[in-house]
């Protein structure tokens, strides 16, 4: 009886047990970030005027995605598209970079994110991949 009751207990909290989460397509790009560099975080944005938002990028920009980054001293703008196509459209015409379907904006011209997102994702700038 002792084993059934044990049995039984071990059974249920094995089926009631949370099963592990998949991350999301964010939390890989930035855990590839954190793991370069652990210091990197995302910034918390008051300013509304700092939001990273699709009104300002190209089509199939995901709403609710942008997010910003603190790189040593220096913000970056990160933001997903549906596709990764659609990130190098945007990132070539912004000539900005991008990760698969992610764009890092306002890049280009700081020495610090340009280093940072071509060593850590092994990226070029979009308008030299034509």
């Amino acid at each position: 009886m002792t084993k059934m009751i044990l049995f039984s207990c071990l059974f249920l909290s094995l089926s009631c047990s949370k099963k592990k989460e998949e991350p999301t397509p964010y939390e890989i790009v930035f855990e590839k970030a954190r793991a370069y560099d652990p210091a990197i975080y995302e910034v918390m944005i008051v300013d509304q005027s700092k939001r990273v938002i699709c009104e300002n990028y190209g089509p199939n920009c995901l709403e609710n995605t942008g997010k910003r980054w603190l790189v040593r001293t220096i913000e970056l703008p990160v933001i997903g598209f549906a596709t990764e196509e659609d990130a190098k459209n945007e990132a070539m015409r912004l000539k900005q970079y991008y990760y698969k379907n992610w764009l890092f904006d306002e890049v280009s011209g700081e020495p610090v994110l340009e280093s940072f997102v071509e060593e850590v994702f092994a990226i070029k700038k979009a308008e030299t991949l034509k």
